[in-house]
């Protein structure tokens, strides 16, 4: 009985304590407020900056007071300057997202005033629903207001920030194009697509959006069904850090056609990519031969690439592109079963026969057999022809002086 006692005193002080804040707070009407902040004023070296009420009445906030926001007004005229607005009174959810971002942990734990705050992303009295076109929030406007800060070199340095213009790349890139050229608002990755609202990672992350294949799927179902299923996908998705996800192929804000000329995945290209991890030391962990490239470009595929054919067969035009598979697979298009129709691509009369040659072969390694004896061979032959040639040449002097001194 005792207890209840007090719990009933307890809340009796609540309720009476929060009813005399209230009381406090509605002594500073709007009306109060706009007396100084409706035109602005100096005042010898203070400047009251100017809030105009059409903003205020056209935003979503439209009906709260201002102290609603400005909670720390003790008094009017208010002494110096008065705090941050903190969102989270109303908005937990998407602050308490935003606290462990990268960007509320420098801007709320390291307190660095260049990390954007909610103001810097919606506005501040102006605040429109993202829905809104006016909003600079709004799907198309998104790039422009990242850009505010990320194409800020300023920033970019002193922040150590990989990507140094990332909305210039993204403007000229195929999602870019869709947005700002075509007018896809709706169908254009922006970039809380592939980076999220108020939950951004930065580089480095253990998980960051923009580099997980599931990002992508979201636009890009079937592909990513079809990656899924894959050598690269298998193992992403077993937790390999080395694995290849879309971005280490497409690359990232500068994305391309697959068949633009400066598309790191086109004809001209793809070679490079591939090898970008393929010729690296970390694929001998997994019994990958780490010399694929060089293999290739000693082949007649590989001279005819280096000469300028984009007709000639390079990486995915034999293993494929978002479906590749280890040539023991029975699925895989390098699979022994499945090399005749591959080849049968370019070469309309192929047969068995096809399977039974290596296509990666070092010539230099005698584990390619009758291949490393006959350039054996060619060399020898070509070095003995050379020193026939010398030697003949050096007698063919001698007898040319001793005719012409005779004479």
């Amino acid at each position: 009985m005792k207890q209840r006692f007090l719990l009933f005193v307890v809340a009796l002080t609540v309720m009476a304590l929060s009813g005399m804040l209230r009381a406090e707070t509605a002594r500073f009407s709007d009306r109060s407020c706009m007396g100084c902040h409706e035109t602005g004023l100096e005042l010898g070296f203070k400047v009251i900056p100017r809030v105009d009420t059409a903003e205020i009445q056209g935003s979503v906030h439209q009906g709260m007071s201002c102290v609603t926001c400005h909670r720390d007004i003790q008094a009017i005229p208010h002494e110096g300057e008065i705090g941050t607005v903190d969102c989270r009174e109303c908005h937990s959810e998407e602050f308490k997202k935003y606290s462990d971002s990268v960007h509320g942990r420098a801007y709320i734990a390291k307190g660095e005033l260049d990390a954007p705050s909610c103001a810097d992303c919606h506005g501040k009295h102006l605040i429109l629903s993202p829905r809104d076109p006016g909003s600079i929030v709004f799907r198309s406007r998104i790039p422009e207001t990242c850009a505010t800060c990320h194409e800020n070199m300023g920033v970019v340095e002193r922040y150590d920030i990989k990507a140094e213009s990332p909305y210039f790349e993204y403007s000229q890139s195929v999602h870019g194009r869709a947005l700002l050229r075509d007018g896809l608002v709706n169908f254009a990755a922006v970039c809380t697509d592939c980076h999220g609202i108020h939950e951004i990672e930065g580089e480095g992350a253990i998980e960051v959006s923009a580099h997980q294949p599931a990002t992508c799927g979201r636009c890009h179902m079937t592909i990513y069904e079809v990656y899924r299923e894959s050598i690269h996908g298998i193992q992403y998705a077993a937790g390999n850090s080395d694995a290849a996800v879309c971005v280490s192929c497409h690359g990232e804000h500068g994305i391309q056609p697959p068949d633009a000329e400066a598309s790191p995945v086109s004809p001209g290209n793809i070679t490079n990519t591939c090898s970008g991890c393929h010729e690296s030391e970390r694929m001998v962990k997994y019994d990958i031969s780490s010399d694929k490239l060089k293999t290739y470009k000693e082949s007649y595929h590989g001279v005819a690439h280096e000469l300028g054919s984009l007709r000639v067969a390079n990486c995915a035009s034999c293993h494929g592109y978002h479906d590749i598979l280890p040539s023991s697979d029975p699925s895989s298009s390098i699979h022994v079963s499945n090399i005749p129709a591959t080849c049968g691509q370019c070469h309309t009369r192929t047969s068995v026969n096809f399977t039974k040659g290596k296509v990666h072969v070092d010539i230099g390694s005698k584990e390619s057999g009758v291949f490393y004896y006959i350039r054996k061979a060619f060399y020898w032959l070509f070095a003995g022809l050379v020193a026939v040639s010398v030697i003949w040449l050096i007698a063919d002097i001698r007898r040319r002086l001793k005719e012409k001194r005779g004479t």
